[in-house]
C-alpha cells in the first residue's frame, strides 16, 4: 500500500527579497528591538546601579545581526541585477 505525501515545497532562494511589503516588515521590527534593546539598556544603565539583564542584551545582538544579514542579502541580490 502506497500513500501519497504531499511534499513541502521550500520557497525559492530570495522569496523575502522578493515581497517588498513583507521585507519592510521585518526589517523594521528588527531595527525595533534592536533600537528597544539600546534604549532599554541605556535606562537600566543609567536608572540602577544593576548590570544590563543577559537577555535583552541577547535580544540585541541577534536583531542588529539578523537585520545586517537582510541587509546585505538585498544589496547583494540588487548588485547582480
Amino acid at each position: 500500500m502506497t500513500t501519497n505525501r504531499k511534499s513541502t515545497a521550500k520557497p525559492p532562494p530570495g522569496a523575502l527579497l522578493a515581497d517588498v511589503v513583507l521585507y519592510r516588515i521585518v526589517v523594521g521590527a528588527l531595527a525595533l528591538i534592536a533600537l528597544a534593546s539600546v534604549v532599554g539598556a541605556v535606562l537600566i544603565a543609567t536608572a540602577t546601579t544593576r548590570d544590563t539583564p543577559q537577555v535583552l542584551v541577547a535580544f540585541g545582538s541577534a536583531a542588529i545581526g539578523a537585520l545586517a544579514s537582510l541587509l546585505v542579502k538585498a544589496s547583494g541580490a540588487q548588485d547582480r541585477h
